[in-house]
């Protein structure tokens, strides 16, 4: 995976410090979040690029029973233990029942007494019917990192980034620290629990990032999870709108296509014009919904008319990410793939 080197440019951080506005990046933790099939595990994975490229040491974790990540950043699978996979980037694909182990071994420090206590198929069996208890075990891990520091004192990671599940299961994740507050009275697992839900509703901290496509359905469930997260007091500052597609003809020239006869050699290739038409209409109008409902700033990415994301894919996402890390919105920023732009 390639990590291309810090470059100045209009909108750096120092920029950002200049300001006084933190860019997103300067938080210790960011949840990528958003409804299944809307590229939010790409859109993770070219954040992770954008920080090295700055920088930063990442720890992009995600929760996958297939491994999507480790192609995106061609670097083979990625298993539960975090190990780089890029200049200034390791991940870790978490897994439930081995995240629930570390955290065992953490709080009863002593591996025998873990294997006697959480060794026992009957209390594993009904540890797997406590409700949250998996979910604390992935959050936990993640959380932990970002608060992690080395024997000198520093962070061991500068920002982890969390790709989180789709919305539902999503904000029961980010929920659960609160839950335990709020089940367990005291005691270890309620300090930590406690330690955890403030670092998710501290905005300096910590930031929540949608993806959405411009798409009805997709819109709708981004409203409603923006809605969720102000109940639940966490932070919010833009929302990626993912795969948009490009015009298809200058201004103009679509109306002439309407108005040609389907009858000759060409006629499928002026209804496929026609339905590309049709769902950039679509888009226009699912953008225009998403701005009149929510006052957030829209970061714009391209639909890159691939299959499956790559390395490539993901490097091309990164450079129109930059524009995240801006004290205010770029008109316009130009990659390989085309023309990328940020909505006030």
């Amino acid at each position: 995976m390639r990590v291309d080197k810090p470059a100045p440019r209009p909108g750096d951080d120092a920029a950002a410090a200049r300001t006084g506005q933190p860019s997103l990046l300067d938080r210790r933790f960011i949840t990528v979040i958003g409804k299944g099939g809307v590229g939010k595990t790409t859109v993770a994975a070219a954040l992770a690029v954008v920080a090295a490229r700055r920088g930063r040491r990442v720890l992009l974790t995600t929760v996958q029973a297939r491994d999507h990540l480790g192609d995106m950043l061609g670097c083979g699978p990625i298993g539960p233990v975090n190990r780089e996979v890029a200049p200034g980037i390791d991940a870790v694909n978490m897994v439930p029942e081995r995240n629930l182990e570390e955290y065992a071994m953490m709080a009863l420090k002593l591996r025998a007494l873990y294997r006697l206590v959480l060794g026992n198929d009957t209390v594993r069996a009904l540890l797997a019917g406590v409700p949250g208890l998996y979910e604390w075990a992935l959050l936990g891990k993640a959380t932990y990192h970002a608060l992690e520091r080395l024997a000198d004192g520093s962070p061991r990671y500068d920002v982890v980034i969390l790709d989180a599940p789709a919305t539902g299961h999503g904000l029961d994740l980010l929920r659960v620290p609160l839950t335990i507050v709020e089940a367990v009275p005291a005691g270890p697992m309620h300090t930590e629990a406690l330690e955890r839900w403030e670092l998710l509703c501290d905005a300096s901290r910590h930031q929540v990032l949608p993806v959405t496509l411009a798409e009805e359905m997709s819109v709708t469930e981004t409203i409603d999870l923006l809605e969720r997260l102000g109940t639940m007091g966490l932070a919010v500052e833009a929302i990626v709108v993912n795969k948009l597609l490009p015009p298809l003809f200058p201004s103009g020239d679509a109306e002439i296509l309407a108005d040609l006869e389907i009858g000759d050699a060409a006629g499928e290739c002026i209804a496929a014009g026609r339905t590309r038409i049709g769902w950039q209409r679509v888009q226009s109008e699912q953008l225009a919904r998403l701005r009149r409902s929510v006052s957030l700033k829209q970061v714009l990415l391209p639909h890159m008319l691939v299959s499956a994301a790559g390395p490539e894919v993901v490097h091309d996402l990164s450079l129109a990410l930059e524009a995240l890390l801006a004290p205010r919105p770029i008109p316009d920023l130009v990659t390989r793939s085309g023309t990328h732009s940020i909505e006030p």
